[in-house]
């Protein structure tokens, strides 16, 4: 019976995780720029609100960061790279 033997990256993982890590990051920084460039109006409001305060502004990343979890990882690579392709 033949070995398989599993290659590990440079920081210890498996690629395929330390690669999904890295398109799930990418996917996440691609979705918060969209999101205030496209309710940049919306979010001005948010933040000037007389309730508005500075521990706000984390809830506030957290929930546009949890957009990543509505998409497959194959999804997220496929949104990235074409993000890429317009920044090129």
């Amino acid at each position: 019976m033949a070995k398989t033997t599993n290659h590990a990256d440079s920081n210890g993982g498996p690629p395929a995780e330390q690669e999904n890590k890295e398109v799930k990051q990418q996917f996440t920084a691609f979705c918060l720029q969209k999101a205030t460039t496209e309710f940049a109006d919306d979010l001005a409001k948010i933040r000037e609100a007389h309730d508005f305060a500075n521990d706000s502004l984390p809830i506030l990343i957290g929930a546009l960061q949890q957009t990543a979890c509505l998409y497959t990882e194959g999804q997220m690579a496929s949104l990235v790279d074409k993000g890429s392709d317009k920044q090129s």
